[in-house]
């Protein structure tokens, strides 16, 4: 039997030993590169997306800008136009010397462009730079001082159908979680009375009453105490008045004093 090329048993258990632990280190090893990866790929995915959310709110602004800038642009034209026209009014006709009515210079109110519509699914930041425009849309066109029914209007006109829609919905499911009684309006209206009332004799009258009273009983009770109440001070003061002038009728008119005649010399 040949012996030369066979190897020691516990040199053969060494060499199976020392390549397990080789194949989990490159286990471990390939592990970490995998998750170092993943985690790589992860970032770059983030910081992406970081980059489109930057680039979309530089672009919303640039917009916004450029839409200001257009407005002040065209109200700045206008404001030229009309001085050009101011001398040739004050001027007048070179030959009577009189002023020249033919031309006025039109102090209309300037023609604002309207806001971009605003949509359905606008961002935070979107309804924020709409909301400015409508702010200074509502300034210049003074909008706070034309009726309820024209302000509705302009404001419709820069919402898309699908966010009138959206808003209709969102005003009706509301209406219908307050549970808005369309019959108690009167009633409304007198707990606002009898909590407002600053006569505390009215107001213990009114929450005497049960059931409550009418929008109408109620408003009769207050008027005809407001008129005992000014009755009542009228005659006070007529009382005052006739005590005063009684008071000075009884009272006894002093003597005459009768000078005594001059002593003659």
């Amino acid at each position: 039997m040949d012996l030369r090329g066979a190897k020691p048993k516990g040199v053969a258990g060494t060499t199976a030993s020392s390549v397990r632990t080789s194949l989990s280190a490159l286990d471990k090893l390939a592990a970490l590169v995998e998750a170092q990866q993943l985690q790589a790929r992860e970032d770059n995915a983030a910081m992406q997306q970081q980059q489109q959310v930057v680039q979309e709110a530089a672009r919303t602004d640039r917009g916004a800008v450029q839409a200001l800038m257009a407005q002040v642009l065209q109200l700045r034209g206008e404001t030229t136009t009309i001085a050009s026209t101011v001398p040739n009014a004050t001027l007048g006709n070179r030959n009577t010397g009189t002023p020249d009515t033919s031309v006025r210079p039109q102090a209309g109110q300037p023609h604002v462009p309207l806001p971009h519509k605003l949509s359905s699914d606008a961002t935070l930041r979107e309804f924020k730079v709409w909301r400015s425009a409508w702010s200074d849309y509502e300034e210049l066109l003074h909008l706070r001082n034309q009726p309820h029914r024209t302000q509705l209007a302009h404001l419709r006109s820069c919402l898309t159908p699908e966010m009138r829609s959206t808003l209709a919905h969102a005003i009706a499911e509301l209406a219908d979680d307050a549970e808005l009684c369309e019959t108690c309006l009167d009633a409304h209206v007198v707990t606002r009375i009898t909590s407002g009332i600053w006569d505390q004799q009215t107001r213990k009258r009114l929450l005497a009453i049960d059931p409550p009273p009418e929008l109408s009983e109620a408003v009769r009770l207050c008027r005809c105490e407001q008129s005992s109440r000014n009755a009542n001070t009228d005659l006070a003061g007529s009382t005052k008045t006739v005590q005063n002038v009684t008071r000075r009728q009884m009272q006894p008119f002093p003597p005459k004093t009768v000078g005594t005649p001059p002593i003659a010399v």
